[in-house]
């Protein structure tokens, strides 16, 4: 899963037992046995197709 927010991903992270035994009993054992819980993605910095290797977006924040 991907989530909109952090806090959002710590809930349902803390969930995650609860939400697969209710996976396990209405869908049966073993059909759903892991959730990959997701936080949300940070902005990319890559505007091309070519990129360098270097330190980024750093300097750009002084």
């Amino acid at each position: 899963m991907r989530c909109d927010s952090t806090a959002y991903a710590t809930q349902l992270r803390l969930m995650q037992s609860q939400i697969l035994r209710t996976f396990a009993d209405r869908l049966g054992e073993g059909i759903v046995t892991k959730l990959d819980i997701h936080g949300p993605v940070g902005p990319s910095w890559k505007k091309g197709r070519w990129t360098v290797q270097g330190r980024g977006p750093r300097d750009t924040y002084g």
